[in-house]
C-alpha cells in the first residue's frame, strides 16, 4: 500500500454517491451521482465498483475510504444493514478490494462525520452530540475528543428513538420513530405543503419530535453542544432558536444552558471523515472501539 498518498474519500448516502480525493488536510473537487437504490432495489456492488473506478481514473492513491448510511463492522468493512441501499450482511470492503485492487475501509456515515467534526469542525473538545438528518436520521457522540460507538459499536440510530409510541409505522418494524416525522422525506413534504398553504403544522410537528429526541439524549449524557448536519438541515428548518426553546422546556434545569448549532463542515463532513479512515487516525481507531 502506498503510504502518505491521497485517498479517494467516498460518501454513500441514501440517495447520492459522492467522492473526492483527500490529501490529509483538504478535499479536492467533489463528484456526485444520484442512485435509485432503496430497500426494495439494492444497489449492485459491481455498479458501485464501476463508478468508483471512473472516479479513480488510474490516480495513484493510498486506498478508498467509504462513509456509508448504514451499520458497519468497522474491523472488516462489512455492512450489517443499510436499509436505504437494500443491503444486509454485505462484505463491502472485501468485494470492492477484489474489484478495484486497492485497500478499502468502510465506516458508518455519522461516525465519519463525528470524526471530521472533532478534527476540523471545532466541535466542543469535551463532548458533543452530532445529529445528521437526511434520508434517515443518525447520530454520533464525541466524548473527550473521540468518537464513542457504544457497547456493540452501533450507537448511531437516533432516527429510531420513539417519539410517538402509538405513531406511524416505521420500516424498522417499530412505531413512532423520529425518522417518520423529521427525516428528509417528511421535511421536504412539509416544506412543500407550507409553501402552498402558508401554514407550517407539519414542520412544527417535526421540530417538536426532534426536540423531544434531543432533550432525552441531553438529559442522559449532558454534552457541551448539539451539532446538526445532513441534507434536510437548511436555513429554513430547523429554526435554531425555536428548537432550542423546545428542548429547554423538556430537559432537567441542571442540563441547561442548551447549545445547538449547524455544522460548519456541511456536506464535507462525511467525506472528510472517510478520508480520515486512513492515516494517523487509524492508530486511534481501535481505542475508539473499546
Amino acid at each position: 500500500m502506498k503510504e502518505g498518498g491521497p485517498i479517494l474519500a467516498v460518501d454513500l448516502g441514501g440517495t447520492r454517491l459522492r467522492g473526492a480525493f483527500f490529501d490529509g488536510a483538504r478535499l479536492g473537487v467533489v463528484s456526485s451521482l444520484a442512485h435509485a437504490a432503496d430497500r426494495e432495489r439494492p444497489l449492485p456492488v459491481d455498479r458501485l465498483a464501476a463508478w468508483l473506478g471512473e472516479m479513480l481514473a488510474g490516480a495513484p492513491v493510498t486506498g478508498i475510504g467509504i462513509s456509508i448510511a448504514g451499520t458497519v463492522e468497522v474491523a472488516t468493512g462489512a455492512v450489517s444493514v443499510a436499509d436505504n441501499l437494500g443491503w444486509r450482511d454485505l462484505p463491502l470492503a472485501d468485494l470492492l478490494k477484489q474489484a478495484l485492487g486497492l485497500p478499502v475501509r468502510v465506516d458508518t456515515d455519522t461516525f465519519c462525520g463525528a470524526r471530521a467534526e472533532a478534527c476540523f469542525g471545532n466541535a466542543a473538545p469535551c463532548s458533543a452530540l452530532l445529529v445528521v438528518i437526511g434520508t434517515g436520521i443518525g447520530h454520533a457522540w464525541i466524548v473527550d475528543g473521540r468518537v464513542w460507538r457504544g457497547a456493540s459499536r452501533k450507537a448511531s440510530m437516533f432516527g429510531h428513538l420513539v417519539v410517538r409510541p402509538d405513531g406511524r409505522s416505521c420500516y424498522c418494524g417499530g412505531r413512532g420513530c423520529l425518522c417518520q416525522y423529521a427525516a428528509g422525506p417528511a421535511i421536504r413534504a412539509a416544506i412543500e405543503a407550507s409553501s402552498e398553504s402558508g401554514s407550517t403544522p407539519a414542520l412544527a410537528e417535526a421540530s417538536s419530535a426532534l426536540a423531544l429526541a434531543i432533550a432525552q439524549a441531553l438529559t442522559l449524557i449532558n454534552p457541551r453542544e448539539v451539532i446538526l448536519n445532513g441534507g434536510a438541515v437548511t436555513e429554513r428548518w430547523p429554526e435554531l432558536e425555536d428548537l432550542t426553546r423546545r428542548v429547554e422546556a423538556l430537559v432537567h434545569p441542571e442540563v441547561r444552558p442548551i447549545r445547538i448549532r449547524r455544522s460548519a463542515l456541511g456536506e464535507s463532513a462525511n467525506l472528510l471523515g472517510a478520508g480520515l479512515l486512513f492515516g494517523e487516525t487509524t492508530v486511534s481507531q481501535s481505542m475508539e472501539q473499546r
